[in-house]
């Protein structure tokens, strides 16, 4: 099954941010992270949807401040004044979080750098020697990237790089497309005809990509239309993707 909604979305797209960047005061002193841009630039053409795991998993404002230790694979979350793990408590909300429906109708996801639940990478983690490396990733930003793998994701800093937050913007607007395709029967007809409609998007980000979706629709009218939808959906999306180094 797709990782995208298939109900009917409005025509204003909703957009997942982490609460602190609109100026809520969910910070574990008690502050925010209020992002000018995201809330008054970008706050007028899409709808948020926003989170913050600590404060719908009960940790309050204020309070302690976490870590993640361990493994990248397996990190865990723990408080840095008490010592408690709040790993198995945040993993059974981000499981069920992003599963419900305000998530499940998102076309992108804005996500607060460096917090150890919402960080998408390079978030600080202790290793059992108490050596600290950036390699890892927040556990609900984890949850969210695998349960949606086509769903545009960015932290706030990366939207400071223009290319890169045109980048985001761009994808968030084709995910919606890709939606809106999928409403309703699947259609081969519908496909194609999208395909061509996007057909010069796809060629200025990527003329290999673009052929490799020309050569999936050569033969998805005899294979099972749901496989195609998937696959077509997750390279349409990897071929829209800039890569960039923070």
């Amino acid at each position: 099954m797709t990782d995208i909604e298939t109900d009917e979305i409005n025509t204003t797209l909703a957009v997942g941010v982490s609460s602190c960047l609109l100026g809520k005061r969910v910070r574990f002193d008690g502050g925010h992270k209020h992002d000018r841009y995201i809330a008054e630039v970008l706050g007028k053409v899409f709808t948020f949807v926003p989170i913050c795991p600590e404060v719908e998993t009960g940790m309050g404002v204020p309070r302690e401040t976490i870590d993640l230790h361990g493994t990248v694979e397996a990190p865990h979350l723990v408080g840095n004044e008490t010592g408690a793990d709040r790993t198995t408590m945040m993993n059974r909300y981000v499981a069920r979080r992003v599963q419900q429906r305000d998530l499940a109708r998102t076309c992108g996801f804005i996500l607060k750098s460096q917090s150890p639940t919402c960080g998408l990478e390079k978030v600080r983690l202790y290793g059992s020697s108490g050596r600290i490396s950036y390699r890892a990733t927040g556990l609900f930003a984890m949850a969210l990237s695998r349960r949606y793998p086509s769903l545009p994701l960015i932290e706030e800093r990366s939207l400071c790089d223009t290319d890169t937050r045109d980048n985001f913007i761009t994808r968030v607007y084709a995910y919606g497309r890709l939606r809106q395709l999928w409403c309703g029967k699947i259609s081969f007809a519908r496909l194609v005809e999208f395909h061509e409609r996007e057909r010069y998007m796809l060629m200025t980000h990527s003329s290999q990509r673009c052929q490799i979706l020309d050569e999936l629709l050569l033969t998805a009218d005899k294979r099972r239309p749901a496989i195609v939808r998937d696959q077509y959906a997750t390279m349409f999306m990897q071929a829209l993707k800039r890569v960039h180094s923070s």
